[in-house]
């Protein structure tokens, strides 16, 4: 099975080959299905397979007299304009259109029909008015049977677009993983008052206790995405192959699961002294700290692809099309790796010196508290008993929302010194007004953009550079980047002296 950069490779080398005569007949052909799209402009796939059955229809005949005027429009665009439009609007009985009362979760956008069109499956299992099967009618008259396609029956939800707190555990995994990870690290190695013996002479031999209880942050880590791929289970649709990736990718989860939590029953509740003990803690947290990092830095949608039986075909279409971002320069790559390393370096080196190793003597003087003589009418001792546990609560809290805003600081703090050093990297002085910029403008234009010197006319330079600035004015605005106010205040205007 060929994979996608296969397949990138063998489109250019397919399009190399190509005529231009062929070329230009196919841009063409783009240009004008793209020009008469209306809001079908907003799903790039069904567009792209208009025109390819367009594109089959003309191979076989290439004669465009078998297409009568006003057939794209009337009968492909239409039909598909009209869907979209009842998704949010109905005719009442005076025969306006008014906004349906549905909810954005129950109607079907430009993302859902797009996703029709990912793979050959979905696709094959469109269907006419008649119900006969699309994909059984000979390929150059496919784009003529468009016309008659039940286009309510193909299309679906394929995202539940709800909106809930669960997005937060969907969408930042691994913000979540990167913070409350590796506080576990650093809280659960200072407070070893909470779980080592209170004799201290037992407690400094119990070393493989404090490994292994700091070694459960890789546990924390695969809760984590746990948490998260279950909360998956409200945003998809419940098909076969959603559920079969789901309940694969937490079989694998509770297993590693397993891995990283065993030993610390082991470690904590059987053999809390001794040489195997620490020997099984160390193997522990190597194996938290591999697991953490891995999901720290993995996405959660390439979780485990290559474990287990899977088909690439399926999988193709997710991997073009879904949280594909672009591959970055080797120099842009290294500058954003270098960026993160600093801020998130000085992050965990300041916060261990500076938060968790001072956290450790107030935890301990809290821990030893003991309320005595403590007794309310209603509850007794219950409460009050408990109140430096309730306090300690607070404490940890507390410190993990500093935790946070910790990397928010030093992400300002390393932003604005990478940004400076690629300002003097590419010349330009950040020190250096707004308005000297602007009032160069006109002067960068002519010397950089304009060939002046290859003119038989010589005009002013002021009257060339307000032409392109003009045409760039209007060309945003009718793009609607600016209003119309903002590019009436931006068109350069020849003032009579």
């Amino acid at each position: 099975m060929l994979q996608l950069k296969d397949l990138e490779h063998k489109w250019r080398v397919r399009m190399e080959q190509m005529p231009d005569t062929e070329k230009l007949q196919q841009l063409a052909l783009w240009l004008m299905l793209w020009g008469e799209a209306s809001v079908i402009r907003f799903c790039p796939e069904l567009l792209c397979f208009i025109f390819k059955l367009a594109d089959d229809m003309l191979r076989e005949n290439p004669s465009i007299d078998s297409v009568q005027e006003g057939d794209y429009l009337d009968n492909v665009i239409t039909p598909l304009y009209i869907f979209i439009r009842n998704q949010v609007y109905k005719n009442n009985k005076n025969g306006e259109f008014v906004r349906r009362d549905k909810d954005h979760a129950d109607i079907v956008g430009y993302d859902d029909i797009n996703q029709l069109f990912w793979d050959h499956e979905k696709m094959n299992a469109l269907v006419l008015d008649d119900k006969t099967a699309f994909n059984t009618i000979e390929v150059h008259l496919r784009y003529k049977a468009l016309r008659l396609v039940n286009w309510k029956k193909a299309f679906r939800k394929t995202f539940k677009e709800k909106r809930s707190w669960m997005h937060l555990a969907v969408n930042f995994s691994r913000i979540w993983i990167l913070h409350i990870v590796s506080f576990w690290y650093y809280i659960a190695a200072n407070s070893e008052i909470l779980y080592l013996d209170s004799d201290k002479r037992i407690a400094k031999q119990e070393i493989a206790v404090q490994m292994s209880v700091a070694a459960l942050g890789g546990a924390v880590a695969v809760l984590l995405v746990m948490t998260s791929t279950i909360a998956e289970f409200i945003y998809i649709p419940t098909t076969f192959k959603n559920i079969h990736i789901l309940l694969h990718r937490m079989a694998i989860l509770f297993l590693i699961f397993i891995i990283n939590f065993g030993p610390s029953v082991y470690c904590v509740k059987i053999q809390r002294i001794g040489g195997s003990s620490v020997a099984v803690a160390s193997a522990q947290i190597i194996v938290s700290l591999i697991t953490s990092v891995y999901f720290a830095i993995t996405p959660q949608s390439l979780l485990f692809t290559h474990i287990g039986p899977t088909n690439k075909k399926e999988t193709r279409a997710d991997q073009a099309f879904t949280a594909n971002f672009p591959i970055l320069k080797k120099e842009d790559r290294i500058i954003s790796i270098g960026l993160w390393f600093c801020v998130f370096g000085c992050k965990f080196l300041e916060s261990y010196f500076f938060m968790a190793l001072s956290f450790k003597d107030p935890l301990k003087a809290i821990a030893k508290i003991k309320i005595e003589n403590c007794k309310e009418s209603m509850l007794g001792s219950l409460l009050c008993s408990h109140m430096p546990h309730f306090l300690l609560l607070l404490m940890i809290l507390v410190e993990l929302f500093l935790f946070f805003l910790d990397t928010y600081l030093w992400y300002v703090i390393w932003n604005t010194v990478f940004s400076v050093a690629r300002s003097f990297y590419l010349g330009i002085s950040v020190w250096s007004p707004w308005r000297n910029v602007f009032s160069r403008l006109p002067k960068r234009i002519y010397t950089k953009i304009l060939a002046a010197s290859e003119m038989d006319i010589q005009l002013q330079s002021k009257t060339l550079c307000s032409q392109i600035w003009n045409a760039l004015i209007v060309s945003m605005f009718r793009e609607h980047i600016l209003s119309a106010e903002h590019a009436s205040k931006l068109i350069y205007r020849q003032v009579p002296l």
